[in-house]
């Protein structure tokens, strides 16, 4: 897999830039996973911290909420939420037997969702204000804040998974 950036023509230039920022994220997501073990996936090093695997589909199940229900405002069907597995990672961490290619799947599947959805907004889109329910209270984010969000996540839980994965392994390099 060649990591780089790669601005999708479909995108109007401000939002290509977010794109590029979580295209880029995701393919350094893709490269730590794409070498572990069923067994790697699953570990947990310390009974508070989550696995690999978790923590990958925790950043598939985000971006689907985020982009479809926040941004897209609709409730996600029961099969959408089995295939995005929300409600099934961080708080149901343990080994299902996943491999690489699984996860890579899952992630790869739902960032085609995103960019789709993400394809049919424009520039001016990137000031405008989502509502996401967090009872007891509601809290409106723009998409600019959103897609930055999800740039951060998911670099926050790269590194996670990456000194998962160099413990895991001890001298091994993490890819």
């Amino acid at each position: 897999m060649r990591v780089g950036l790669k601005v999708p023509r479909e995108f109007t230039p401000e939002i290509a830039i977010y794109m590029s920022g979580l295209q880029y994220g995701r393919e350094h997501t893709l490269e730590i996973i794409k070498d572990l073990t069923p067994e790697e996936i699953a570990r947990r090093v310390l009974p508070s911290v989550h696995s690999i695997g978790a923590l990958a589909l925790h950043l598939g199940e985000t971006a689907f909420y985020w982009i479809e229900c926040v941004v897209a405002g609709r409730e996600p069907s029961e099969e959408e939420k089995r295939s995005a597995h929300f409600f099934d990672t961080m708080e149901s961490d343990v080994d299902k037997g996943y491999d690489a290619d699984y996860l890579m799947s899952k992630l790869g599947a739902i960032s085609t969702i995103a960019y789709k959805r993400l394809a049919s907004l424009g520039d001016s889109d990137l000031d405008r204000y989502f509502t996401r329910p967090e009872p007891p209270a509601t809290r409106e984010h723009s998409l600019r804040e959103i897609l930055q969000r999800m740039i951060d996540h998911e670099g926050h839980h790269r590194g996670q998974m990456t000194m998962i994965k160099r413990l895991i392994r001890g001298d091994r390099p993490a890819s």
